[in-house]
């Protein structure tokens, strides 16, 4: 059987401080990459808050649809209006 040296061996103690010291070594690595997707996710927020601020409510987009509706209206009204004087006036010249 072959005997190995002491120099091959560590204590038991030794064995878990390097145990303990690699987990607290991930989990800072962990703890990070998590800290900075966060951050990550917490600009993409404020972005969308930031933009959201640019958007049209439902309620304005109704008014500014109404109006622009009223108006199309009045032109329409106006157009009819100058076709009939139209042909009133081609009626009458081409009775002549």
């Amino acid at each position: 059987m072959n005997k190995m040296s002491d120099e091959n061996y560590i204590s038991l103690k030794e064995f878990f401080l390097h145990k303990l010291e690699e987990q607290e070594r991930s989990l800072t690595l962990a703890r990070q990459s998590l800290e900075k997707r966060l951050e990550g996710m917490n600009e993409f927020r404020a972005q969308l808050q930031k933009q959201e601020g640019t958007f049209v409510t439902r309620k304005e987009l109704d008014i500014i649809l109404n109006t622009i509706n009223k108006d199309r209206r009045a032109d329409i009204s106006i157009l009819i209006s100058l076709l009939a004087i139209i042909v009133a006036v081609l009626t009458v010249f081409f009775k002549l």
